[in-house]
Order: structure tokens, then C-alpha cells, then sequence
């Protein structure tokens, strides 16, 4: 397969930095959003910058925009950038439009997007994202890490297509190319159950002082997570720097004086959450808590493995989060809250 346009659905966070990142030696990338967005982006371009080098480290690249998808053609390529809780909605929209031609590819976290993408497109495949991004502005990324994407598909048919796409996105952002799909997005949807607990307590938005209550929240319900995929037939697939299901496991099965000091040094790098933008940031009421914490609670049930703390966040989360406003908790008042079955005062 030749592929001619990538174009970027979404150019939020992750779409928009993956964006720029090849557009800074390719041509023919586009994005396609929100026409206000694609206004800023065409009179702007895409502004991103490495988060541990500061907003010095700012690099405006150009990238096209599309206002429609009728003219695009089998050999181009929709790289979803939207979140599972939009994407059924975004990519029968972009069918409707591009009559189902184009190769299609998702970014989104968990798994859901491996049932949902296939019923608009016939070829399909998915990238696990193992690098964190956050948008402080349309058309202005910042990003914690340049890569890599893990890039497969179930369908063994669309592996030459697999490959060409893997090397057009290898001009901008490291790529590995798997045939074990399912372990990376199991993988990785562990280390996402952070996610409900930094938008919990406002990691990212406030200081966390009590690092005792945020050290036993983090190992429990990622412990938790491990126990429940291996269960579930999950190898272990590592993604990018993030933690290994043998650190998740040491911070919860040894004393808490010993991994104390790795944990601090964890806090201090953790960036704010895409469920954090979207409650705290920007105030809205839907989440990707389905996909990540409801995911792994219904699967632990499935499996008959008790996962009490993902259960409690669970619960916490989708009342919290179900009106807009929310005020974050502190970590000690969400443990209490797990253990007693109550909502944190």
C-alpha cells in the first residue's frame, strides 16, 4: 500500500502532537476537527513543546486542514485522535463522509475502540500510546516523551498496510510494529487506572501533600489491574518508559518504606491525566472512566478476581465526575471512602 493523506481526527492532545511531529518531514498531513479549530490551525499552525525542556522548546509546524472527508480515497489514511466515549459518534460521521474508503486507525486508550471502529470502516487497525501529551490550547501541545506509538491490528489481513503506515509515522514519533495487540492495550489500560485517581484528588491541579494515602491508592488499584489482565491471559508488553507489571507488584507487596522514595520520584513526573483535562480543565462530564477503571472492573467480576480499590474508585468517580464543578478530594478522604463504601466527605 502507497499511503497518500494522513489526516488526524481530532487534534487534540496526542492527535495534534503525532500530527506536527510527522508533518516536520512529510507532506500531505492534515488535520480535522472543530471548525474553530481548524481556523487556529490554519492561521497558526500546530505549536508543541518538550514539557521537561519548557515553553522555550516550542516548534510551530504547518500542517493542512480538511473541512470535509468526501474527496479522500482508499490510499489515504483517518488516524482517530478522539477518545472511545466520541469515537462511535466521530467515525460514522467520517464514514458517512469519506464513503468508508479510507484505511482507518485509532489512538484511543483501552480497548473498546477494537469493537467500535470496525463498524464503519473495513480496514482498521490501532496505535497504543505510550508517551503523555496535554493541550493547553488549540494548536498548542506539549508532550512528555516523543514516542513511541505500538501499532497492530486482530485482522492479519491489513499487515502490508500495517507496515506502510508504520514507516510514514517512523519519519516523526518511534514506532513499534506488534503482533500482540491485545498484551499492549492490556498493558498499558494498567497504567491508565491512574488516570481516575490523579483526577480524584487534583494531581497536576494542587500540591499532593500526603503522599502515604496517593502511594497506597496508586499500588492497590494498579496491583489490582495487573492481577485482574493476567487473569485474563494479559502478557506483559512494555510500553515505552512506563512502569513494568514487576514494579506495580514491588510497590504493593513491600513495605511502603522501601518504595516510598521510587514513588515520590514517580509523583514528581506524572503529567496532568486526559481525564483530568476533560473534568478539571475543561468541566466536562464525560470521561474516559468506562473504558479504564469500568473496564477492568467488569472484566475482574468476569474473572472472579475481587478488586476492591478499582471497584471503589469506580463508584466514587461516576457519581463525582457525573456533574460538572468537580472540586478534587483529598487522597486520604478517597481511601477512607473505598474501604467504608461511602462517598469521600
Amino acid at each position: 500500500m502507497k499511503v497518500g493523506k494522513l489526516v488526524f481526527v481530532g487534534a487534540g492532545a496526542i492527535g495534534g502532537s503525532v500530527a506536527a511531529w510527522i508533518a516536520e518531514s512529510r507532506p500531505e498531513i492534515y488535520c480535522y476537527d472543530r471548525p474553530e479549530v481548524l481556523d487556529t490551525i490554519e492561521a497558526k499552525g500546530i505549536s508543541h513543546y518538550d514539557g521537561a525542556a519548557g515553553n522555550e522548546s516550542a516548534r510551530t509546524v504547518h500542517v493542512g486542514v480538511l473541512r470535509g472527508l468526501e474527496s479522500l480515497a482508499a490510499e489515504d489514511v483517518l488516524v482517530f485522535g478522539v477518545k472511545n466515549f466520541s469515537l462511535d459518534a466521530v467515525a460514522s460521521e467520517a464514514s458517512r463522509q469519506s464513503g468508508g474508503r479510507p484505511f482507518a486507525l485509532s489512538m484511543a486508550n483501552g480497548v473498546e475502540n477494537q469493537e467500535i471502529l470496525p463498524r464503519h470502516f473495513r480496514r482498521c487497525a490501532y496505535a497504543v500510546v505510550g508517551y503523555n501529551a496535554w493541550l493547553d490550547g488549540p494548536g498548542l501541545i506539549g508532550w512528555q516523551n516523543r514516542g513511541p506509538l505500538v501499532l497492530g491490528s486482530p485482522d492479519k489481513g491489513v499487515k502490508d498496510e500495517l507496515a506502510a503506515i508504520a514507516a510514514e509515522f517512523a519519519k516523526g514519533v518511534e514506532v513499534v510494529v506488534t503482533d500482540r495487540l491485545q498484551d499492549a492495550a492490556r498493558s498499558k489500560l494498567v497504567v491508565n487506572l491512574i488516570n481516575t485517581i490523579t483526577t480524584l484528588v487534583g494531581q497536576g491541579y494542587r500540591p499532593i501533600t500526603d503522599i502515604a494515602s496517593m502511594q497506597k491508592l496508586v499500588s492497590r488499584t494498579l496491583y489490582e489491574g495487573v492481577r485482574v489482565v493476567e487473569a485474563a491471559g494479559c502478557r506483559e508488553f512494555h510500553v515505552g518508559n512506563m512502569p513494568g507489571f514487576s514494579k506495580i507488584r514491588a510497590s504493593a507487596t513491600l513495605p511502603a518504606f522501601l518504595t516510598r522514595g521510587m514513588f515520590k520520584q514517580s509523583l514528581a513526573k506524572m503529567v496532568r491525566s486526559s481525564m483530568s483535562q476533560d473534568v478539571l480543565l475543561r468541566g466536562g462530564t464525560a470521561t474516559e472512566l468506562e473504558s479504564l477503571t469500568g473496564y477492568i472492573v467488569r472484566l475482574a467480576k468476569e474473572k472472579g478476581i475481587p478488586a476492591p480499590w478499582n471497584e471503589g474508585l469506580y463508584r466514587i468517580a461516576k457519581e463525582a465526575f457525573a456533574k460538572p464543578g468537580f472540586t478534587p478530594y483529598e487522597p486520604a478522604a478517597v481511601v477512607e471512602a473505598i474501604l467504608n463504601g461511602s462517598m469521600p466527605g
